[in-house]
């Protein structure tokens, strides 16, 4: 940790002093081993990182302030602030002895570090709290807390105690930072090059005049522009001497320094110096000599030049000392005031032949002038502003210079005077150019002068017209020896960034600033003056603008459901297939546990599952915020130069000065909000969810392009029925089977509540939930939303099978051929939609879900690599905007919203309506939210409320113990009302026994009608009349032979088939019925208006069962009864082992049996002793060839030839009626 690094910095201090190294115990942070020390903790922390997988990449211009500050708020806290647990240790130690009648101990492991002992009397350790719990701002030995909106604070809270020199804390407090800004400096320069602006010498506080100065002098400072973000970058070679008053120019990734002074005495510099942006490397190019070249001297100006595609760069003007005697260039003008020499020389230095020359001047040539400003404007023109004589003369006179590579001509344009708006004389102020549509404009800020000159001016240099910018606060305006550059991020979007110079007053002056200069009809309108917190604050709001509305990633989204009976070990399973611990308690299922969002990451090579949280999912968004706001823009090429200069021999244009008087005061930002803005961006959301992502410090958890959402089910049966009500798209169907136990065994099933087991009087199978799981599949509204490219074809299935470490191989390879026994009664289609293992065709995958970590991913990698390459056809692929994750994200944590707060919600990132609904119906298919929006005004986020009181209500139905009850109610429930419910019917009434009513009718919007209305759009209810309603859920399977009363009963063959699939049709397969379409068709049936729909009465010869359904139909007068049976056999595909032991008393008739099935038998040996074999292979091929394999269609055989095989027709009947057919072909 960082606070592990600054501990180990001060040792190191303490070391080297002793040794006789350092002069004082302290190591300074400004110095080669300080950065040694600084790499070798950063080399060790990714080596940790590294090691429990958090490591991610920081970029080489990354601001590690935050990071410092988050690890040393946590250190403190955790060291200091955490009372209870210090007492404790006090105690245990037996540091602190408690007496009776004596205060409270008191804290002497922060004594020891504060060395103060009043502090617990004057409450300091408040500020401290307050002082880490700010942004804290390193500007040179100052330190500015900033609160949570980057306001300062203006009350001093650093207690006096923490800046003692020997204080760990106090060199940690001043070098952290969660905004970095260089120290405060004037006579300097930023340059830009590309997207970052650089920043390097000037005349600082304190800068040493010795030896010291190199290594001050060895650092770059370096602002990355669309983020805002300061940091300082050590150099390599030797540095210029003159550090301050220096002229800079950029020629591509080159910057070049020229002159300056040392900052000490009278010492100044003809050297020129380049500085490589890429290699960080110093360059000397011509060193400082006073036998040729320019004067020695400082406040001159460079531009840089390209001519006949020669680079060349022009230094004009400057002062030096008076005694300097280098040789005097030809033609120019110097002039000596006291112990200074002005000059106006204009010398050229060609980049290819490393000479200085002196080119020819013409036109009106300056007279020797400094501290003007010299802006580029075409490859061979700059424009000159101001600038100081000496002796107390100012200029505010333009100059436009054109250069050849041996000449160059000057034009003046001075104030005509009169009303024409022109600036005062000043000096060391500060220009940029910025162009346009209407030409290029010269922007100059502040200086110095014979008076005052804090202010702005816009020259619109084609037209040479000036205009005050009013309304720019003094705090931008009230500098001298500042430095300006302009980022031209747009053709119309440019952004000025000022730094540094002292005031009128004297004082040297940090910050930075930044003025949005906007194209408006033409013409340059100030837009928005910034502090570097205003500013950093703005670009994550643009970077979050960008990132809400074109984000967006492509996902694959596989949804999971976990099937199998009570206590297969579904909930742990889901564990091991996201390499989680196995749980600590044993807790129940209900209908469906909330979906658990899972991505697929590669960690060691390995492929695995990982849960997404909404801490990592923060952590996952902040990574691509970084990356959105670090990335360099495709940008607009920049808009050509073009000018067209006035005649200077004319005077210039009148222009209306600006309404704004010139001599008003005018207001800081901090004081008043007249800025002039043209118009409110769109504000995105930064409160909350995206505070959060800002916050987050990504972890390295890897972008994925494959989900998964999934979803516990319950083990009842009734819950598989009521399932697919709430999981509307194909799925992956991962199928729990213990192995521990016989696979068709009838069990009791067991419901549990808060850890206890209850009967529910009803028997099953783990062979009859495999059965059905995979041969009815789910029923599923195709998706309806337009950002799908790929929908799900069907639904797979894997089977896992549990406690693996109980069983041996035998009794594996026993179960599996069991499983495929009776996945051989499946249409092949559907047997194919069962994952196999890729080394044995297997189709069990056998776990210990409660493996230990190493075998658990072992497992959790297998599973993993079997989803990915083999369960693709359950996939959705989708494109889903970046917004709605963080829409999703911003959704209370509460489990039911309104749909107005959803809506809301959605404008804040910037979605309209439609786009917030389709969001919302995005989350409804494939996760557990609820979005019913033609029945309710609610949302719900989190389902499990309208789970649990379905659960409860359903548990009633088959649950008679007492103290299953009272988990179950609040308040008892009379015997009839019992009664009713297991015939399906109740009234609403009895949802206000239930216990888990508080919560889902815990909002106003969301009430006992409203759940009603809501189950009655899901058609899980009817109302037989008022305030009454069936439920075909409540009620029990029917597990008896088919017996129907009606001698005159016609069968109607109801079929359920894919809509759309050449194959099948072809083929003329016909799909089982799936899951939890029966009740559904019941309740469908019970609404129809066109007839009148009774449930039958409970008596003898009909049916009223969760399968099994009589129902009383009038229509047009006459009533009827239509009996409907969802678990007949009759259409289920016959095993071989089945039809063999059936038919082989008939094997004579193979002949008979094979032409009715539509088969060759012709090439079958006639012999007697071969009818059974040959009867063996006609089933074979009747099995093989996939038409109509039903026992329907043999009963069909039968009655065609009735004195054949009529006897056998028999024996099918009563093997179909059988509890061993039922188990078989269960559905």
């Amino acid at each position: 940790g960082y606070h592990d690094g600054f501990v180990g910095w001060s040792q190191t201090g303490n070391q080297l002093y002793l040794l006789g190294l350092l002069d004082e115990p302290h190591l300074p942070f400004d110095c080669d081993t300080m950065r040694l020390f600084e790499e070798a903790y950063e080399d060790l922390g990714d080596s940790q990182a590294i090691q429990i997988q958090t490591y991610r990449k920081v970029a080489p211009m990354k601001n590690h302030g935050r990071d410092i500050y988050t690890s040393t708020l946590r250190y403190y806290r955790n060291a200091f602030t955490d009372a209870d647990k210090q007492m404790a240790i006090n105690v245990f130690l037996g540091v602190f002895v408690p007496k009776e009648g004596e205060a409270n101990m008191k804290n002497p492991l922060l004594q020891q570090y504060l060395s103060f002992d009043e502090i617990y009397k004057t409450n300091e350790l408040t500020d401290f709290d307050r002082l880490l719990s700010t942004s804290v701002v390193r500007t040179g030995d100052n330190v500015v807390s900033l609160d949570s909106e980057g306001g300062a604070i203006q009350a001093p809270v650093v207690p006096r105690w923490l800046l003692k020199e020997d204080s760990v804390l106090c060199g940690l407090l001043l070098e952290m930072s969660s905004i970095y800004q260089p120290l405060e400096r004037k006579y300097h320069s930023t340059v830009q090059v590309g997207d970052y602006l650089y920043m390097w010498g000037g005349d600082q506080p304190g800068l040493p005049n010795n030896k010291k100065k190199k290594s001050v002098c060895s650092v770059m400072e370096v602002c990355h522009l669309p983020t805002g973000e300061w940091v300082q970058k050590p150099t390599t070679g030797d540095p210029p001497l003159g550090v301050s008053s220096y002229a800079a120019a950029v020629i591509r990734n080159e910057i070049f320094f020229f002159g300056g002074d040392c900052n000490h005495d009278d010492c100044y510099h003809n050297s020129l110096y380049s500085f490589n942006v890429d290699t960080f490397n110093w360059k000397e190019l011509s060193p400082t000599t006073s036998h040729h070249g320019p004067l020695m001297k400082a406040d001159s100006r460079m531009v840089a030049l390209q001519i006949k595609d020669e680079d060349y760069l022009a230094v004009i003007g400057g002062v030096g000392s008076s005694s300097n005697n280098t040789p005097r260039q030809p033609g120019a003008q110097y002039s000596k005031v006291a112990d200074y020499q002005y000059c106006n020389e204009v010398h050229m230095y060609r980049l290819k032949t490393g000479e200085w020359t002196s080119p020819t001047v013409t036109g009106d040539r300056p007279p020797p002038i400094s501290h003007f400003t010299l802006t580029s404007m075409t490859n061979t023109t700059a424009i000159m502003f101001g600038g100081y004589f000496g002796d107390r003369r100012w200029s505010n006179v333009v100059y436009i210079f054109e250069f050849t590579d041996t000449s160059v001509k000057c034009r003046k344009f001075p104030n005509s005077g009169g009303p024409v708006p022109w600036p005062k004389e000043r000096c060391a102020h500060s220009s940029v150019l910025i162009n346009c549509s209407s030409g290029p404009h010269l922007l100059v800020v502040g200086g110095f002068g014979k008076t005052t000159t804090n202010d702005c001016w816009l020259l619109k240099i084609n037209k040479m017209e000036w205009k005050e910018l009013t309304y720019i606060p003094d705090s931008v305006t009230d500098r001298q020896g500042h430095s300006l550059s302009v980022w031209n991020e747009t053709q119309t979007t440019h952004w000025t960034i000022e730094f540094g110079g002292k005031r009128r007053g004297g004082s040297t002056i940090s910050g930075t600033r930044f003025i949005e200069i906007i194209t408006s009809a033409g013409d340059l309108v100030v837009h928005s003056l910034l502090d570097i917190n205003e500013y950093q604050k703005r670009r994550i709001q643009d970077a979050i603008g960008k990132w809400m509305e074109e984000g967006s990633v492509d996902l694959t989204v596989t949804r999971v459901n976990m099937l199998g009976a009570p206590g297969a070990g579904k909930t742990c399973s889901q564990l091991l297939l996201l390499n989680e611990d196995p749980p600590t308690n044993d807790t129940s299922t209900p209908i469906a546990c909330p979906a658990v969002r899972a991505m697929r990451v590669a960690v060691c090579d390995k492929t695995i599952w990982n849960r997404v949280t909404r801490a990592n999912l923060l952590d996952q968004l902040a990574t691509d915020l970084d990356a959105v706001s670090q990335e360099k823009k495709t940008k607009e090429p920049p808009l050509p130069v073009v000018l067209s200069l006035p005649d200077n021999t004319q005077p210039a244009t009148e222009i209306r000065p600006d309404p704004s008087p010139t001599s008003q005061k005018k207001p800081d930002p901090a004081d008043s909000s007249e800025t002039k803005i043209i118009k409110e961006n769109k504000e995105y959301h930064t409160e909350a969810v995206v505070q959060e992502i800002l916050a987050t410090q990504p972890k390295g958890i890897h972008k994925s392009d494959h989900w998964l959402y999934v979803i516990d089910s319950g083990g009842q049966p009734a819950y598989q029925e009521l399932l697919p009500l709430f999981t509307r798209a194909a799925s992956l169907n991962i199928i729990t089977l213990d192995l521990s136990k016989p696979l068709n065994e009838r069990f009791d099933l067991m419901y549990r509540i808060d850890g206890q087991y209850f009967p529910c009087h009803s028997k099953s199978t783990q062979l009859a939930f495999f059965q059905s799981a995979v041969s009815t599949g789910a029923s599923f509204k195709p998706l309806d939303i337009s950002c799908i490219s790929k929908k799900p074809t069907h639904s797979m299935y894997l089977v896992l099978g549990t406690h693996y470490d109980k069983v041996s191989d035998a009794t594996l390879k026993e179960k599996e051929e069991i499983l495929k026994s009776s996945m051989s009664s499946l249409e092949s289609y559907l047997q194919n939609c069962v994952i196999h293992q890729s080394d044995d065709d297997s189709i069990i995958f056998p776990v210990n879900a409660i493996a230990a970590s190493e075998e658990r991913a072992k497992y959790s990698e297998e599973i993993c690599k079997a989803i990915w390459f083999d369960g693709s056809d359950a996939s959705l692929e989708i494109k889903i905007p970046i917004r709605w994750f963080a829409f999703e994200l911003s959704l209370p944590e509460q489990s039911i919203v309104s749909v107005k707060e959803a809506l809301s919600i959605g404008e804040r990132y910037g979605m309209n309506e439609e786009d917030t609904k389709q969001a919302l119906r995005y989350f409804h298919d494939v996760s557990l939210m609820l979005y019913y929006p033609e029945v309710t005004n609610v949302v719900f986020i989190d389902s499990k409320p309208i789970l649990e009181i379905l659960s409860q209500l359903l548990a009633l139905t088959y649950i008679d113990d007492r103290n299953a009850r009272a988990l179950i109610l609040i308040k008892p429930v009379s015997r009839a009302v019992t009664i009713n419910l297991k015939e399906g019917f109740f009234n609403i009434e009895i949802f206000e026994h239930l216990r888990s009513k508080c919560v889902v009718f815990s909002l106003p919007e969301f009430q006992l009608c409203d759940l009603i209305r809501l189950l009655l759009h899901l058609n899980i209810i009817t109302e037989v009349q008022k305030g009454h309603y069936f439920i075909p859920y409540a009620l029990p399977s029917y597990n008896e032979p088919v017996s129907i009363k009606e001698t005159n009963a016609k069968p109607l063959f109801i079929v359920w088939r894919e809509e759309k699939s050449e194959e099948i049709l072809k083929s003329e397969q016909i799909l089982p019925v799936p899951t939890g379409l029966f009740p559904l068709t019941i309740v469908h049936l019970l609404n129809q208006k066109e007839c009148i729909t009774k449930v039958s009465p409970s008596t003898p010869g009909y049916f009223k069962f969760r399968d099994a359904m009589s129902l009383r139909i009038t229509f047009k007068g006459k009533e009827d009864t239509l009996h409907l049976i969802n678990h007949l056999l009759l259409d289920k595909k016959p095993l071989k082992s089945d039809l063999l032991r059936l038919f082989k008393s008939s094997a004579a008739h193979y002949m008979i049996i094979g032409t009715a099935l539509d088969l060759e038998v012709d090439d079958l040996l006639p012999y007697p002793a071969a009818t059974t074999s040959n009867l063996i292979q006609v089933f074979k091929r009747w099995i093989d060839s996939n038409k109509r394999v039903t026992w329907r269609k043999l009963l069909q055989v039968c009655d065609d030839f009735p004195e054949e095989l009529g006897r056998v027709k028999v024996d099918v009947e009563q093997f179909l009626s059988s509890d061993r057919a039922r188990e078989n072909y269960q559905e």
